[in-house]
């Protein structure tokens, strides 16, 4: 069960950084049709030709219809509005995708804390020795036994952040262990995505 939620939250980070390419794409279309706008302002029609009227010579009189005033290219001002829009634009991407990211770890700390949890209590039950002693570590859930030939766990040892999980035993209180992450900045306390993940926190 766990299992397909973890595979549930890698699949919605694959969609949203399939929408971030999509928006990517957006911003590179939307900087070549300002290339053409250029190149279309460049290349305006301004004809000049001499046309008779009344025996007089007039240059540059005509214009045909539906072709851009005289004027070139973009001035300083409307470049720097783009520069700006499109400035403010990566910046709210780059805040969305961060926070997004950071609940994405936690809530993956969180799965995979319980998953823990529930192979250690496996293992009390079933090999008669007790919690797995903090000298072996979690280690131990993966090694195969008489009862589980592929071990009471299967996956990695280690938190979203890349650091093994911590193991206490007993845990603190009277609590008969404790897994921890120590979060994004690997070192116990902070806040936010920073904060410790505890399997204490996570009981009913």
């Amino acid at each position: 069960m766990f299992s397909e939620e973890l595979d549930g939250f890698s699949e919605e980070l694959d969609g949203f950084s399939e929408e971030l390419d999509g928006f990517s794409e957006e911003l590179d279309g939307f900087s070549e049709e300002l290339d053409g706008f250029s190149e279309e302002l460049d290349g305006s029609y301004r004809p000049n030709r001499s046309v008779s009227v009344d025996g007089n010579s007039c240059l540059g009189a005509l214009r045909l219809p539906g072709r851009w005033p005289d004027r070139h290219g973009f001035s300083l001002m409307e470049l720097m509005v783009v520069i700006v829009v499109i400035g403010l634009l990566a910046s709210v991407v780059s805040i969305s995708v961060r926070s997004y990211m950071a609940a994405a770890r936690r809530n993956a700390a969180k799965l995979e804390i319980t998953k823990i949890c529930e192979a250690i209590q496996m293992y009390y039950d079933n090999e008669l020795k007790g919690y797995p002693p903090e000298s072996e570590g979690l280690e131990l859930l993966i090694k195969p036994t008489k009862k589980f030939s592929e071990g009471y766990l299967k996956g990695k040892l280690t938190d979203p952040w890349g650091r093994p999980y911590e193991y206490l035993v007993p845990g603190p209180g009277n609590e008969p262990f404790e897994v921890i992450s120590y979060g994004a900045d690997g070192r116990e306390g902070g806040s936010g995505d920073a904060a410790d993940v505890s399997s204490l926190d996570l009981k009913d």
